[in-house]
């Protein structure tokens, strides 16, 4: 089996590099996940994903291969500064009030320089998350421009909005999924099924649900 760049060691996959540009969480991704102490050195090291290329990554983890047979899953959880409406108040607020200041955050492109990476390791499958404001960034739907990017590349690829409640997690959560599988799998990207379910009232905000139902998030309460 080949390697991949994101965490799924429960579903037999090896973890074999990661990208992260804040020093702290390298180091403690590194104490936490590097696979040796051969590597460890190499792992905590903070990468801009801009400045560092797949064979820089590559080289540097000493993975023993070139770029385009060194992964099969590559996985980005990408900034969302820029995509999610709190986020934009506060850069609207630091560039005094400027409105389309989120469009200019240069981390609101890092899913193009996360497309040429996948242009360069070809991975049989891709997976993205973000918010879901990332459908609507100034009028422009990211996610679609993403698949359309990945299918003119030899990809599959489909997106949608999973809440983790309806999926056992104890927390009202939204986000925004999009996977790719290369053509030559042939495989038709799907989403779960919720394994789990909560009654809203129609007039119900997310905020009063969190409320009502905390005491069933307890340790001690049934999942909802």
């Amino acid at each position: 089996m080949r390697r991949t760049v994101s965490r799924p060691e429960s579903a037999g996959f090896e973890l074999a590099a990661h990208v992260e540009a804040d020093a702290i969480a390298a180091r403690s991704y590194a104490l936490n996940l590097a696979a040796d102490d051969t590597v460890h050195d190499s792992w905590s090291l903070a990468r801009d994903m801009v400045e560092s290329s797949a064979d820089d990554l590559i080289r540097d983890l000493q993975l023993g291969t070139d770029a385009a047979a060194a992964f099969d899953v590559l996985a980005a959880g990408l900034p969302c500064q820029a995509f999610a409406r709190i986020g934009r108040s506060k850069l609207r607020e630091i560039a005094g009030g400027e409105e389309d200041a989120f469009q200019k955050d240069p981390r609101a492109a890092l899913y193009r320089r996360f497309l040429d990476y996948v242009t360069d390791t070809q991975p049989l499958a891709i997976i993205i998350e973000n918010v879901p404001d990332i459908l609507n960034f100034g009028g422009h739907n990211v996610p679609e421009e993403i698949c359309e990017t990945l299918e003119k590349i030899g990809y599959r690829s489909a997106y949608t909005i999973l809440n983790a409640a309806y999926y056992g997690v104890p927390q009202v959560r939204e986000r925004l999924f999009l996977i790719a599988f290369a053509d030559v799998l042939n495989v038709t990207p799907a989403f779960p099924e919720p394994t789990h379910f909560l009654k809203l009232h129609p007039f119900q905000g997310w905020f009063n649900v969190r409320v009502l139902h905390l005491d069933q998030f307890s340790a001690s309460a049934p999942a909802v």
